[in-house]
């Protein structure tokens, strides 16, 4: 009859000696290899703003082409982030900006880089902040919302937000009539022709 307490002995030393050899092995993988980190991020598509930016100090909405954007959006845990963008003049001058706001996914254990906006399987609403248009602070204009509503069900969506923004525009000669007016007339903006007639229709060009 065979003896259970040595039988009994003996597979207890053999378990040992096994994970004794698999937690040696385990170390030097770990100590060539590194202990693991937290996940490298996971890159989302971005969401984007775009929109007409007018000024009506020339009497009538002027769409700008040119200059610079710089927006402020505060997150949900109330960090802030600037973002930058130059104007053009998109679709044959009906937009005047195109702003993409970055995104990671947020999960557990992954990490997120500096600058992005994480987006979650749960809505989080992203607030506008301080938008500057070449220097000067602009407002949204209705019906456009205060805030973005982001989350990865409505991932790598478009939101137009047009902007007013009020300050002087360029009158190169000083006449009361904006560069802009003047290009679009036909008229010289290096000379003081307020008060002529370009197109003798009785009444001058300031008029």
């Amino acid at each position: 009859m065979p003896n259970l307490r040595y039988a009994g002995e003996w597979n207890m030393m053999m378990h040992e000696r096994r994970f004794a050899r698999t937690l040696t092995i385990t170390c030097a993988l770990l100590v060539l290899c590194g202990v693991p980190q937290a996940l490298a991020e996971i890159p989302e598509p971005d969401t984007i703003l775009y929109g007409r930016i007018v000024n009506p100090t020339s009497g009538r909405d002027y769409v700008l082409s040119a200059g610079d954007l710089v927006w402020t959006l505060r997150g949900a845990d109330g960090a802030d982030m600037v973002l930058q963008a130059r104007l053009a003049a998109y679709a044959e001058g009906a937009y005047s900006y195109r702003l993409n706001v970055p995104h990671e996914a947020s999960a557990l254990g992954v990490d997120l880089s500096d600058g992005v906006i994480p987006l979650g399987p749960v809505e989080s609403v992203v607030r506008y902040g301080q938008v500057l248009v070449n220097g000067h602070e602009a407002r949204v204009l209705p019906p456009s919302a205060e805030a973005l509503a982001l989350q990865q069900s409505t991932r790598a969506a478009t939101h137009r937000v047009d902007l007013l923004v009020s300050y002087p525009l360029p009158d190169t000669d000083g006449d009361g009539m904006p560069d802009w007016w003047e290009d679009q007339a036909g008229l010289n903006i290096q000379l003081n022709d307020a008060a002529d007639d370009a197109d003798g229709d009785g009444a001058m060009n300031l008029a």
